[in-house]
């Protein structure tokens, strides 16, 4: 099986809560950021595989109904018995400074026990997962051994390798997914010195929040540094997903192409950038999905890239308030 892309890594349900309404979730959706980018980039249109597993229970089953519903190929993520799958609570809080603000909680809100974390695929469960699967480009943020190994083959077949560490590691796979992938994108207030462990020839793509990004990338045996101000769509509601956007935004734009060019590179960040400020516009990692057509979003993308805020009418979409766990979110 050939796909556009290929992803790998954190699988998680994200509940979310207003600052209206501490109690009863606003909205609960499959989440974890690369899942984000699997949804985010079979929505503008290639098509995705995300592979690994997550829990045999209520929140493993809405990620995965959630993914096939989005379109993604989910014949390589598995439903296993012996762990839970992780969720993460996300709390929006009151804005400060005009700026939206949010805390993450790891327990749940009822019976106050630890949600299940991240827990990595075996080397043969995943060989076994992927067996025959190709792409143009493989994308992941959790640098297990399993992973690594899946990266190193699919660059071997010519793949685009991304990786996007949230944290810094010090381990023998971590030093092997940065040495190997094609592109580097991590949080300048995540992560410092990872750049260090790329490549010569890696992209690196820094991100700085609203202070925009920095490209960097060789040229000619000369290192290039190009600064990426922040693109604006109107007053955020909610950033938790705009990385993710970025993200999905540049593999569309660079479309599996495995050397990218100054120009090409370029223009894949601005256009990511406009559909991260977009998507601060709504409730959720990918609530520009549920509000927007893709022929919507790309228009009002395009209004971003030339310096204008875009004039947005949201479809109908069927609210997403109902809660499917009756007491408790753990277990």
């Amino acid at each position: 099986m050939h796909k556009d892309v290929v992803c790998a890594g954190f699988v998680a349900l994200d509940v979310i809560y207003d600052a209206l309404n501490a109690d009863v979730p606003k909205k609960v959706a499959a989440g974890g950021s690369a899942c984000n980018v699997a949804m985010i980039t079979q929505f503008l249109g290639l098509s995705v595989s995300m592979v690994g597993e997550v829990g045999a229970d209520r929140a493993g089953d809405i990620v995965r109904d959630e993914l096939a519903r989005c379109g993604v190929d989910t014949n390589g993520l598995e439903a296993n018995e012996s762990f839970d799958t992780p969720v993460v609570v996300e709390r929006l809080l009151e804005p400060a400074g005009g700026e939206p603000r949010h805390r993450f909680e790891l327990r749940c809100p009822h019976c106050g026990s630890y949600f299940s974390r991240f827990r990595p695929s075996p080397i043969p469960k995943l060989e076994d997962l992927t067996c025959g699967l190709k792409a143009k480009t493989f994308v992941f943020d959790r640098a297990t051994p399993a992973i690594v190994k899946l990266a190193e083959r699919l660059k071997d077949e010519g793949a685009f390798i991304l990786f996007e560490p949230s944290s810094s590691a010090s381990g023998k796979p971590f030093r092997r997914a940065a040495g190997l992938c094609d592109a580097l994108k991590y949080s300048a207030d995540r992560l410092t010195s990872v750049s260090a462990l790329a490549s010569p020839e890696c992209v690196i793509i820094e991100t700085k929040g609203s202070a925009g990004l920095r490209l960097s990338y060789t040229f000619r045996s000369r290192r290039i540094y190009k600064d990426f101000p922040a693109k604006y769509a109107g007053p955020p509601v909610d950033v938790t997903g705009a990385g993710d956007w970025l993200t999905a935004g540049m593999l569309v734009a660079l479309k599996g192409n495995a050397k990218p060019n100054s120009q090409a590179l370029s223009s894949a960040v601005r256009f990511g950038q406009s559909l991260a400020a977009m998507s601060t516009l709504f409730l959720g990692a990918r609530g520009m999905m549920d509000a927007l057509t893709r022929r919507q979003v790309l228009r009002a993308c395009d209004r971003v890239l030339d310096g204008q805020v875009p004039s947005i009418k949201p479809r109908t979409a069927s609210p997403n308030s109902a809660n499917p766990f009756a007491s408790c979110y753990a277990g």
